[in-house]
């Protein structure tokens, strides 16, 4: 990325001063003009040898959000712009009045086509804020990320040419035994009005959103907690918790998540109040770790990979095996026959569908058989449980194929009704009077709901191709 002067946070300090030979004169300077980019988060430090407190007004330009107004020091953050506006900030004490002004540049002037975040942040996406399930003390939601928090972060300079300016978020770096209890995520806040009635962000329905992420510190690496993104809506409205793959890596890896991926597991696209969420798994909170982010794309489209010989289509399913770092014979025993299974069922869907979507897979003996879940979690149980059929049908469920409120809302009767599924079903079997039959939860031909009804690689191709159009229904495609 190109280099730049704005940061996630500016301050204003400037030690010049007013003294008489004699006796100090009483003074104020307001500090010297600086330079900052939209809905960024400015420190604007005064001078004086007055003892009452130093109170700060504006007095001209659109209008700043004060997270400090009184004091020596002021904290603020600037007008969401989209063209140069100067602001111009007044300090009073004692009947002694001083100005200081911020030249606010939009950040589309320095940022990449569809970029959230490239430097700064792009004009209408708001500002950075983290949100904490229970401060000692003050509200739930922070948007000054130097302070007595769980969730901290900043603007740094990553030290790669690719990079530059990052943004580094802690957890728990202030509480490290875990005293407060508390947990929480990072993200960035709609502007204006968007904050509490959201935004409609339509346009990127059938697009991705994606990011780079590195690992920076981590207190536990054998048994780092891993990391989930979502988007947010209006609450209680929000998409899955998304896990991300390969978290715990201390290089850049970019990650991608189709937002009618999102929408198919809650986001309503029309009140988006948060673009981008990031945290640790919310359980696994009192692990004190660090990340940096970069790179932040709301694409309008989906960004696909080529398809590969012998194949009609190009999914980008892929999924990550929980293990234990020390397993049992038993424990390896099953990450064998899993992995067996679900590289053989990922590849199918990323040869007969255009799906995508990363999984988190895990073995947990209590499971009687295996199930998925449209957060993209998938368990595993028994042994009779690990096989690329069965793999394929928990898959379908994380894609909101029977289960899903919403797909529950289109069984009518013990039909589905969506208009792609049953357009899909007559043309495979050739049939125009087909239906797709569910009982809310499965769905059948071609839900695999036995291993028996895998009994051709044909009956695998339908499915992903049944799987695909029923998720095209349940995201209005």
């Amino acid at each position: 990325m190109a280099a730049s002067s704005s940061s996630a946070v500016v301050s204003s300090i400037s030690s010049q001063q007013v003294q008489s030979s004699s006796a100090p004169s009483a003074f104020l300077n307001a500090g010297a003009d600086i330079t900052a980019s939209n809905s960024q988060l400015v420190r604007l430090t005064a001078q004086t040898n007055e003892d009452s407190e130093v109170q700060w007004h504006q007095v001209a330009g659109p209008s700043v959000s004060w997270l400090q107004q009184n004091g020596v020091q002021a904290v603020l953050i600037t007008p969401d712009i989209t063209t140069t506006e100067t602001l111009t900030l007044e300090a009073t004490v004692n009947g002694l009045v001083d100005t200081v002004s911020i030249s606010v540049q939009p950040c589309n002037a320095n940022i990449s086509e569809d970029m959230i975040f490239e430097e700064c942040t792009a004009p209408g996406f708001g500002a950075w804020v983290s949100y904490e399930s229970g401060p000692a003390t003050g509200p739930f939601f922070h948007q000054d990320g130097q302070g007595d928090y769980h969730v901290q972060w900043q603007s740094v300079d990553t030290g790669d040419a690719e990079h530059n300016q990052a943004i580094e978020i802690s957890w728990n770096a202030n509480d490290p035994d875990n005293t407060k209890a508390v947990r929480g995520w990072f993200g960035l806040a709609m502007p204006g009005i968007a904050a509490t009635q959201g935004a409609d962000l339509t346009d990127y329905a059938n697009g991705e959103l994606t990011f780079d992420m590195r690992m920076v510190y981590h207190e536990q690496p054998s048994n780092a907690a891993g990391f989930i993104v979502k988007m947010e809506c209006i609450h209680p409205c929000s998409s899955a918790e998304m896990p991300i793959a390969n978290s715990a890596s201390f290089e850049w890896q970019t990650h991608r998540y189709p937002v009618s991926q999102l929408r198919a597991t809650g986001l309503d696209i029309t009140q988006v109040n948060h673009a981008f969420v990031i945290q640790p798994d919310w359980f696994n909170q009192e692990q004190n770790v660090t990340i940096q982010i970069d790179n932040i794309k709301l694409s309008p489209t989906v960004e696909r990979p080529p398809v590969a010989e012998g194949c009609i289509a190009a999914g980008n399913v892929s999924y990550t095996l929980s293990r234990e770092a020390n397993p049992s014979a038993d424990q390896q025993e099953a990450y064998n026959l899993i992995t067996a299974a679900m590289d053989e069922a990922v590849k199918n869907y990323n040869c007969y569908s255009n799906l995508s979507r990363h999984l988190s897979v895990q073995y947990n003996p209590s499971v009687q058989t295996a199930d998925g879940s449209t957060n993209g979690n998938i368990r595993f149980g028994s042994r009779a449980s690990m096989h690329p059929v069965t793999a394929m049908h928990e898959i379908a469920h994380t894609f909101g194929a029977g289960g899903s409120n919403t797909f529950r809302n289109l069984v009518v009767d013990g039909i589905f009704q969506g208009q792609n599924a049953t357009a899909k079903i007559r043309e495979i079997t050739g049939d125009n009077t087909d239906v797709i039959n569910s009982d809310g939860t499965h769905f059948w031909p071609y839900g695999l709901n036995y291993i028996s009804e895998g009994g051709s690689q044909q009956d695998l191709i339908n499915h992903c191709l049944m799987v695909e159009a029923i998720y095209l229904d349940l995201v209005g495609q």
